[in-house]
């Protein structure tokens, strides 16, 4: 079956035009289509990445992990619970979060310089990598620069009415204020979760360099073009 795919469907003029018009990186010779990496290869730093999420970033998340558990521990006690606390807390927490989930995928991916070993991930490491490393971040880091926005708000209100504040920024309503916070941030950073999907490729590839071969690969795409490769599987 793979030879009959092989030698009806190919056209090596076809897939020529596909390297020179269409700067393919490969052709797909059974179902003849051209496969493009747009992603932006001049703007990524194999190395420096490997040195940044494999040594530095694991021990950052270290320190910051724990200063922000002991924040929250401290500012959860009883006599510690005041309308400002509350916000420092869940502010503390929010960072944590920051740098806590991407840390898995970092640590396998780099750190146990698994980048090495792109040809045995399967396919559910990209996901990993889409939820860990883009989608679920931005979410934590929106709570966070929002309670922000409410810390300030807060202290607007205690100096410019100073009798009403002790009504309006009560402790619920602080907490009713990050769930909301909470909510619309979720709500805003879903869109992300759903913006590219991985589809695996399997069949006969042709390469600009001639060779063809029998070929899995795994591509992400972003309606309506391909961003960029994940990885080999």
């Amino acid at each position: 079956m793979q030879s009959k795919c092989l030698f009806q469907n190919f056209s090596e003029d076809e897939a020529n035009r596909c390297f020179t018009e269409r700067f393919g990186n490969f052709y797909d010779i059974c179902n003849r289509k051209c496969f493009t990496n747009m992603q932006l290869a001049s703007l990524h730093n194999d190395e420096l990445e490997n040195v940044v999420y494999g040594l530095l970033f694991p021990i950052l998340v270290f320190f910051v992990v724990i200063a922000n558990v002991l924040v929250a521990i401290v500012l959860s006690k009883k006599h510690m619970i005041t309308p400002t606390n509350v916000v420092l807390k869940y502010m503390a927490i929010a960072d944590l979060c920051v740098g806590l989930v991407p840390l898995p995928w970092t640590f396998f991916y780099h750190s146990l310089g698994n980048y090495l070993l792109e040809d045995r991930l399967q396919l559910w490491w990209c996901y990993m990598y889409k939820y860990s490393m883009d989608a679920v971040p931005p979410v934590c880091h929106n709570i966070a620069m929002w309670l922000t926005v409410l810390l300030a708000g807060q202290r607007y209100i205690s100096v410019e009415y100073p009798i009403q504040s002790h009504t309006i920024c009560s402790v619920r309503n602080v907490r009713l204020a990050t769930l909301i916070i909470t909510l619309i941030s979720l709500v805003c950073g879903l869109p992300k979760s759903f913006d590219y999907y991985y589809e695996v490729y399997e069949g006969w590839a042709f390469f600009p360099d001639g060779e063809t071969k029998y070929l899995r690969y795994t591509t992400n795409f972003q309606i309506p073009m391909i961003v960029n490769d994940c990885s080999v599987v």
